[in-house]
């Protein structure tokens, strides 16, 4: 579920996870940055209570803390107007 929420903050911030670093880094160091020092990239002020907490629960240390799909989906359910698609 983390690449989940990764990809859900990419998405609605259309930028790449830590786009403020000057730097870019290689997978390994990547891995080391999100497991051993565990930083998490920033969420913008303005997003929805509810989808910043499910992305939280989806970064956990913790993988039995995480999210599962369908706490996904029922989160974003929230932001689709049915036969309108997304508010």
């Amino acid at each position: 579920m983390y690449i989940v929420c990764a990809f859900a903050k990419q998405i609605i911030n259309a930028e790449l996870p830590f786009g403020e670093q000057p730097n870019r880094v290689s997978m390994a160091a990547w891995y080391d940055i999100l497991t051993i020092g565990n930083l998490r990239p920033p969420l913008p002020d303005a997003l929805p209570a509810s989808l910043r907490a499910i992305i939280a629960k989806g970064w956990s240390t913790n993988p039995e803390e995480r999210c599962t799909a369908q706490e996904i989906l029922t989160v974003i359910d929230e932001f689709v107007i049915p036969g309108d698609g997304v508010v």
